[in-house]
């Protein structure tokens, strides 16, 4: 009848282990890269790559992580707030997947850069170009 009130067990809370060794858990992330809305009917995106003639088009947890990359908050509190938002059913291993997926937009994408300060995104990194939504 009480059982709202017992406290967790140590199985249910969940483990941010690989976050708490993670050498880059206090940078910044912000997005250095142009992108454009694919339509109004999705919620993807396509990334204009800086560094040669492609576009890459995303997954939802990279979008997710590039969209919220704005230089404001740090690795870590990125990785907390996520996992606050699962309401205590974090899944097993989030903050290891949300770190390999931000490494290869931060190492081989180069689309995030990480920094030891907070930053302000540059204007014309901050909103969709226009151009794809048609």
């Amino acid at each position: 009848m009480f059982n709202f009130f017992r406290k967790r067990s140590k199985s249910d809370a969940y483990s941010l282990e690989v976050l708490s060794t993670y050498a880059n858990k206090d940078k910044y992330f912000v997005r250095v890269a142009h992108f454009m809305k694919l339509n109004f009917n999705q919620c993807t995106i396509t990334v204009i790559d800086p560094h040669g003639p492609r576009m890459i088009t995303m997954d939802p947890w990279p979008e997710t992580i590039f969209l919220n990359a704005t230089g404001k908050r740090t690795v870590r509190q990125y990785i907390e707030e996520t996992a606050g938002s699962y309401n205590g059913r974090v899944p097993s291993q989030l903050d290891s997947f949300i770190i390999s997926e931000l490494e290869k937009l931060v190492f081989e994408y180069r689309i995030i850069e990480l920094t030891d300060v907070p930053n302000t995104l540059k204007p014309q990194f901050e909103e969709p170009i226009p151009g794809g939504n048609k």
